[in-house]
């Protein structure tokens, strides 16, 4: 069964464009991923919020996923520019 992942992402004020520019560069290599259907993200320029809208064939292909990201570095880049995180994951519906 499909899963939904939605990540809720609050930059410091100070790194709210370099977070865009940096996921704009790394979400589109999700789709390469094996198990990724879609991956995009959505911006709230007063809140400085990106919240991550990504379909995944399974939960455990996500958690490849993300463990390869940390892997190359890009969670700890990504946090060192955050004030906070939310993740969850949803069942497809439709």
């Amino acid at each position: 069964m499909k899963i939904v992942v939605v990540a809720k992402l609050k930059a410091k004020e100070e790194k709210f464009d370099d977070l865009k520019k940096y996921l704009a560069d790394k979400i589109p290599e999700a789709l390469g991923f094996d198990g990724c259907h879609v991956a995009h993200a959505s911006t709230d320029k007063k809140e400085k919020t990106i919240t991550l809208y990504e379909i995944w064939n399974s939960k455990d292909q996500h958690i490849k996923y993300v463990s390869w990201r940390k892997e190359q570095g890009v969670h700890d880049t990504i946090s060192e520019m955050l004030l906070e995180r939310t993740f969850s994951y949803q069942d497809f519906l439709i």
